[in-house]
């Protein structure tokens, strides 16, 4: 028998024999059948990382049904090229420390390909165990706003950020007559959250959905979860006499929380968040708990309706109950991942963790000349005849941001007579655009300058989705907030005309997109890209003079794509002049010559090397060597170029190269610190420098950057 952390891994073998379908289970589980023939099968394990016991184990019971019916899918028909799928399930507990300690041992003994999962209440610490060890995951409940810019690469979730979700219930709460159905306007809102990570993520979005919209919150408390009695906290939030109480919570302690307050003789209105929003929740609360209250939850598009009732049907006829909160999301994320894992074994002949993770966006997102499919088995046929594929969700396309992100639109509902009804359908088109939402997330910049110039343009980019072009006059207001010093907003259309540039407005009404600086580097056509790309955010950093200057100095610039009313799409944007080197920016350049390297092999040197490319700013520029020290390119020092440079010496003696060498031997990247002189100049400073291994040809790279601190 197999146990770990008191029976909270549990291995499931699937395979097909006939019609019949296999688990032997190992931990705690009860033993179905031998696994002695399944053990001499080729097989791939697939971790599952859902709370299997505890208070949230009811999420476990809802989505683990439906990823064992596709994987029993994907066996029936031979697997991945005779591979079978094998589920390993690492209980949770919904507890962080707990769902980290059993992703490590799953990652360590189980040669876990990918995950499916984890919740929100474990991410957290769940996460490093994925960014170290880089293993894909795909999260169908996770709406954690912790995993909005997680990473690029291993993170992936079918179900959108409560960056969104938050929004939402932002914009029904203050227009309750067009989204609630309500007569009148609701002005004492209070909110209780649980304090839990996957529960406080919504505080920031209702806060800043409040302040967007319109509205404002007479209380907000938290209070601590699986408790006995919350009379103390609903008495605490009844002090405000609220209206409405937005509740976020554990199904359990919302019930409990609900009927204190009925005892304290509240007779206002309650806004629930999705995993309330269910059946099974009406079931545990009871109809007396429910008048007046409201859920959110996510819907899917009118023409996907008959897949979602072909998927429901199906899944009644596999397990004998019918389709639960998750379970759309959790067939998508399925779905993905299996067909990701398939185009790994045709594509590129072997499936672990990295090629797993290069597919996933490969088979989900749109592209030229691909086609759509619904399931793992149309999947499948046309990956075997060559072509490629862009998978339809059950709730609607899974096109993956930068991020792993997907967006989708809410419902809000009620109840009426034991039953959740519909009420409105609120989209993306009636908040702020979800790209724009993320990107204001300032917690990845270390100097506040930066934090302070992407909430400008965020406060721009809210004022033309608001007011549309109305807004552009105000920009223009020399001495305003918008327009002071060296600080202005600029706006261009996304073909690069200059919608507004208060420096000079003759300048306005010409098409920019062949700006070029001094160096010649093409900052129109980065700007549009930028703008352009799926995040539709960037910085671009290139050589300006200041307003009424001559000289050209280093300025960096934070653009945003916004939508007005009008349904024009603009480029919004602002720089800083001689600004801090921010880490981020060295991580991105690196990812984009990597990315350059994959698609050009060795032939990207030249362009890496341009002075008029992107990957030279400040006193920043990409370095690259083999696994040997080795070097290949460095822009700043040409003539370290065709040497070794492993046994190189800083001016304290410190033979980083050696470091950082060593340190790539177990590690995909690393950050070094030294002293180097500056591009022109001989005495050394201290630097920082960020590298990450890339295969090129057979090769392996170093590509490198650094700053000066």
């Amino acid at each position: 028998m197999k146990q770990l952390l008191h029976g909270i891994l549990i291995v499931c073998f699937l395979a097909v024999i006939g019609d019949t379908f296999i688990v032997a289970g190992m931990g705690n589980q009860t033993n179905l059948s031998s696994p002695t023939s399944i053990s001499k099968e080729k097989t791939l394990s697939v971790g599952i990382l859902f709370p299997f016991s505890g208070q949230c184990s009811w999420v476990s019971r809802n989505v683990f049904p439906v990823i064992q019916m596709i994987a029993q899918e994907v066996n029936s028909g031979g697997g991945i090229c005779g591979n079978k799928i094998v589920l390993v399930r690492g209980d949770t507990k919904g507890k962080e420390d707990i769902g980290a300690e059993v992703c490590q041992k799953l990652v360590e003994d189980e040669d876990v390909v990918a995950f499916i999962g984890p919740t929100s209440l474990s991410f957290t610490k769940v996460k490093e165990i994925i960014r170290n060890n880089k293993v894909p995951m795909i999260s169908p409940t996770a709406g954690i706003t912790e995993l909005d810019k997680a990473g690029r690469t291993y993170f992936y979730r079918t179900v959108p950020s409560d960056f969104l979700g938050g929004r939402v219930i932002a914009r029904a709460i203050t227009d309750p007559q067009r989204f609630m159905g309500l007569t009148s306007s609701l002005f004492r809102i209070a909110v209780m959250v649980g304090a839990l990570p996957a529960m406080t993520s919504f505080k920031e979005p209702i806060q800043e959905g409040m302040d967007q919209f319109g509205g404002s919150l007479a209380d907000m408390i938290e209070y601590e979860t699986e408790k006995d009695s919350y009379k103390e906290d609903v008495l605490r939030v009844l002090k405000s006499s609220p209206d409405i109480i937005i509740l976020i919570g554990t199904p359990d302690d919302s019930v409990l929380i609900m009927q204190a307050a009925h005892k304290s003789g509240y007779k206002g209105l309650w806004f629930l968040t999705q995993d309330q929003t269910n059946d099974e929740f009406i079931r545990l609360a009871g109809p007396e708990l429910l008048k007046g209250v409201y859920g959110l939850a996510e819907t899917s598009p009118t023409k996907t309706a008959h897949r979602v009732e072909a998927f429901r049907k199906r899944f009644r006829e596999y397990c004998g109950e019918d389709v639960k909160i998750f379970d759309a999301s959790t067939y998508d994320a399925s779905n993905i991942l299996f067909l990701a894992i398939l185009r790994a074994e045709l594509r590129a002949g072997q499936v672990n963790c990295a090629t797993v993770a290069k597919n996933i966006r490969m088979v989900a997102n749109d592209g030229p000349n691909k086609v759509e499919v619904t399931n793992f088995i149309r999947g499948k046929q046309m990956l075997e005849a060559g072509k490629e594929i862009n998978y339809q969700g059950l709730n609607g396309p899974m096109d993956f941001d930068e991020y792993g992100n997907i967006i989708t639109s809410y419902e809000i509902r009620r109840v009426q007579k034991d039953a959740w009804v519909s009420v409105e359908t609120i989209s993306v088109d009636n908040l702020v655009p979800f790209t724009s939402c993320v990107a204001s997330n300032t917690a990845v910049y270390e100097y506040e300058g930066t934090k302070q110039l992407v909430r400008f343009v965020d406060a721009a980019v809210e004022e033309i989705e608001k007011f549309g072009e109305e807004a552009f006059p105000k920009f223009r207001e020399k001495g305003s907030n918008w327009f002071h010093d060296d600080s202005y907003i600029f706006v261009w259309g996304l073909d690069g005309m200059s919608y507004v540039y208060p420096p000079d407005v003759s300048g306005e009404g010409k098409n920019m997109l062949d700006l070029k600086d001094i160096s010649g580097k093409s900052i129109g056509r980065m700007l549009v890209k930028r703008a352009t790309s799926p995040t539709g955010e960037g910085w671009v950093h290139y050589q300006w003079p200041k307003p009424g200057g001559e000289n050209p100095v280093w300025k960096s610039t934070f653009i945003k794509r916004a939508t007005a009313p009008s349904g024009k799409t603009y480029l919004v944007g602002s720089g800083k002049y001689n600004m801090e080197c921010e880490r981020i920016f060295i991580v991105n350049m690196v990812d984009r010559a990597i990315s350059l390297l994959e698609k050009k092999g060795l032939a990207a040197l030249d362009i890496i090397r341009s002075p008029s490319g992107e990957f030279i700013f400040l006193n920043s520029y990409i370095f690259i060597k083999d696994d040997k020290g080795n070097e290949l390119l460095n822009v700043a020092f040409p003539e370290l170029e065709g040497t070794n440079v492993a046994n190189i010496q800083d001016s304290e003696g410190k033979y980083f190269v050696r470091e950082e060498l060593e340190i790539l031997k177990t590690r995909d990247d690393y950050w070094m610190e030294y002293m180097w002189p500056k591009p022109g100049e001989t005495k050394p400073s201290k630097k920082l420098s960020y590298g990450k291994k890339v295969v090129v040809d057979n090769r392996t790279l170093i590509v490198g950057a650094g700053y000066y601190p």
